[in-house]
């Protein structure tokens, strides 16, 4: 997350990933490795694992709000 906050992606993105090699079903990383791809412009990717985190968790409401989140900002929902 210090690499995420620092927005030293790369970096981030391969310790999300290190750490889900780790802990495959951790929603949390999954999570924040979804949140780190989208802000490299890799929204199909993020979306993957922000989907595998609310199925691993429904109930953690950080992946909903990202997802839609990702929704608004590329336009794949408008509000009137």
């Amino acid at each position: 997350m210090i690499y995420f906050e620092k927005n030293d992606l790369d970096t981030a993105i391969a310790y999300f990933k290190k750490a889900l090699e780790l802990n495959p079903k951790n929603f949390t990383t999954l999570n924040s490795l979804g949140c780190a791809l989208f802000a490299q412009d890799k929204t199909d990717e993020a979306l993957v694992y922000l989907q595998q985190a609310v199925t691993l968790n429904p109930y953690y409401r950080m992946p909903y709000c990202n997802i839609g989140y990702i929704a608004v900002t590329k336009n794949l929902i408008h509000f009137h």
